[in-house]
């Protein structure tokens, strides 16, 4: 661009006394710009140089504008050196502080710009935790540039803190006396850093080798892991920075004491304190052109080496990707040494020369004819306008084609085409495979995806039981069944217990578990543990046990009821006392049981036992809850006798005697010694 104008503008602030509505006088700071210097300016193709004028500290303005006086762009500089300035809300008395850099090494010197509302002299401090360092200063202007060292054993971050005195002779005597401010700043990490080179091929193709090579500028140990870049954005995982963790942003806590403010205490009345602020930098969009819902025939394509060595000398780990991914892949390393860490990332992109896109049935029923189709996309260098695609599936046992199983596409460089199968589902179960494969001359891409075979009806457990005493027993089966899956399985027991394990199968293929159901799968391995023959063993109990409590836990309330598949209020009060008597015998059989799920439910056993009679059902109930109180200590002598009188007192519930309530109220009693 030609006939273009660079404009120099001072920023400076002008402090005027104005009478506010109240009665009152205070400071308020308008914000001039001056102008300094107009020069031409022409930007050609390959970009253009402007020397910044250096000559005077101040904040300025660069303003580019066009022939029609249209502002283009500004940029704002800072010239940091020794000279009067006039400050912005100069009633503050604050000071306004630059460094040089916001990074430094150990024992390097940090310079800083200081612009005061007045002359005079000062104390630099480094802190963070304590004051590590100190350097007094004077100055006889409003902006100079002043030095301090960092120590050299400081690591992390830290802050300048510069507290400012007026001058004795400055004639700034109706401000503060004392101005002051603070700047962060970090110590360079790098000798605490391992600098790790990963190696990657730009471009690799699925199925293929991918070759890693990595090495660090020091010994120690490395894990290098890659990860498909679509799971990462969806979670916005960005590459582990070790010692970010380890080196986290420490808080300023030294505190100052002054009585320098003392000087003119009459000023305190027109000073107002400063409200700094700032504002976090906004996360990262998620990127495009990345698909990070794969189906779930595919596996999540990640890479893990475990840890293993690394050193100046290069190493080389062999991941193979696998045939169906196309995309990006970030490849990261974490590294340790004995006094360092280190982290790197480097990314990769795996392009087939063909993409296949299959679409399958997520499954079928055997005797089903079905269409498999799939799309290729060409992406072969140089093979033109009329490339002859070769396409071949070949399939498993469990089905069989019914049309040819190889064919010639015509597919354009960069352009896609489809076919399809027709095929039919064999009575062979399982899981049956589609591989297709894409060639030309010598470039081939496969893909392979499963259906599942399986019977055209839910997954169904038959319990049946009897007896004999002529010394055998004939049990038929009623319903016909593949032989790959079924599972038959017979037991006979001189005790009503032999039953126990058929309904034990049942209840661990129960497909739903809400809380009584959960609980009557675990119920049985907790009380038969002892009796391997039943199908329970210590292994197995404490297996079930565990993630039984876990879910019991997340599923009680404040109260101490059990909800049926979450922790609110759609309780059962069965289904609670019943969780409650489950916990109890597995706390008597020796099993950890967490004592403030026990304490919970003790609690709501307390409101049940204290409730009312008025049907067999809540009877039924309330004198289980009484009967669980007593396995757990707690004398019941009163509910129980309250109890009775109620059953008795009811018609509703006069045969309670010869219901299950009876049954509980005299293990109770039995419980108590009466």
């Amino acid at each position: 661009m030609s006939g273009l104008r660079a404009q120099i503008i001072e920023v400076r602030y002008v402090s005027a006394l104005t009478k506010q509505s109240s009665g009152t006088y205070k400071y308020q700071s308008v914000k001039k710009e001056i102008p300094v210097s107009t020069a031409n300016l022409t930007i050609p193709g390959q970009g253009a140089k402007f020397s910044l004028p250096t000559g005077n500290p101040g904040d300025f303005l660069l303003i580019v504008k066009d022939e029609k006086n249209v502002e283009l762009n500004r940029i704002a500089f800072s010239v940091a050196g020794k000279g009067n300035l006039t400050r912005s809300l100069e009633k503050n008395a604050e000071l306004q502080i630059k460094l040089n850099r916001s990074d430094f090494g150990p024992g390097e010197e940090i310079e800083m710009s200081i612009r005061a509302p007045y002359t005079g002299a000062g104390l630099i401090t480094i802190e963070r935790d304590r004051v590590y360092a100190q350097q007094w200063f004077k100055t006889s202007t409003t902006s100079s540039v002043q030095r301090i060292r960092v120590p050299a054993n400081f690591e992390g971050n830290g802050y300048v803190n510069v507290s400012f005195v007026r001058a004795i002779d400055s004639k700034e005597i109706f401000m503060s006396p004392l101005s002051y401010g603070v700047m962060p700043f970090s110590v360079s990490r790098e000798r605490r850093t391992v600098k790790i080179d990963l190696d990657t091929p730009d471009l690799a193709r699925p199925g293929e080798p991918f070759r890693i090579r990595y090495k660090g500028s020091r010994p120690g140990k490395v894990v290098v892991f890659a990860v498909d870049e679509g799971i990462l954005q969806v979670a916005r995982f960005q590459t582990p920075d070790p010692l970010a963790h380890f080196f986290k942003k420490r808080a300023l806590e030294v505190r100052t004491s002054q009585i320098l403010d003392l000087i003119l205490p009459e000023a305190s009345l027109v000073r107002m304190l400063s409200a700094p602020g700032g504002d976090e930098l906004a996360r990262e969009a998620i990127g495009k052109n990345l698909n990070p819902f794969k189906r779930k025939r595919d596996k999540p394509v990640v890479y893990w080496s475990g840890i293993v060595d690394i050193g100046v000398e290069a190493r080389e780990l062999v991941y193979r990707v696998p045939d169906y991914f196309n995309g990006t892949l970030r490849v990261m390393a974490v590294a340790v040494s004995p006094d360092a860490v280190g982290a790197a990332q480097k990314k990769s992109h795996i392009r087939g020369h063909f993409v296949l896109s299959p679409n399958v049935p997520t499954f079928v029923a055997p005797g089903d004819e079905f269409t498999v189709t799939v799309s290729v996309a060409n992406n072969v260098e140089g093979s033109g306008k009329d490339a002859s695609v070769n396409l071949e599936l070949a399939t498993s046992e469990h089905v069989e084609l019914l049309d040819k199983s190889a064919r010639t596409m015509k597919i354009a460089e960069g352009r896609e085409g489809s076919a399809a199968f027709i095929v039919r589902a064999k009575s062979h179960l399982g899981s049956a495979r589609f591989t297709f494969t894409a060639s030309l001359d010598t470039k081939k891409s496969s893909y392979s995806i499963d259906a599942s075979v399986r019977p055209p009806m839910p997954y169904m457990t038959t319990v049946d039981g009897g007896s004999f005493t002529d010394g055998k027993a004939v049990i038929t089966v009623t319903r016909a069944m593949y032989p790959e899956l079924r599972t038959l399985e017979v037991s006979a027991s001189p005790l009503p217990l032999g039953i126990a394990h058929g309904l034990m199968a049942y209840l661990g293929n129960f497909p739903y578990l809400c809380t009584e159901q959960l609980v009557s799968r675990t119920f049985p391995a907790i009380v038969l543990k002892d009796r391997p023959e039943f199908g329970a063993n210590h292994k197995k109990a404490a297996e079930n046990l565990d993630q039984t409590i876990r879910v019991l836990r997340a599923r009680q309330n404040a109260e101490g009821a059990f909800g049926f598949w979450a922790a609110n209020s759609h309780v059962s009060d069965f289904q609670s006392v019943y969780a409650m008597h489950f916990l109890t015998e597995a706390k008597e059989r020796g099993y950890a049981v967490p004592q403030e799920v026990i304490a919970r439910g003790i609690g709501y056993l307390h409101t049940l036992a204290k409730g009312e009679s008025d049907s067999l059902y809540k009877a039924r109930t309330r004198a289980y809850a009484i009967y669980i109180l007593t396995r757990n200590g707690v004398v019941t002598t009163n509910y129980v006798t309250a109890m009775r009188e109620q059953l008795d007192a009811s018609k509703n519930t006069k045969k309670w005697k010869k219901d299950l309530t009876g049954t509980y109220i005299s293990a109770t009693y039995k419980l108590l010694k009466l």
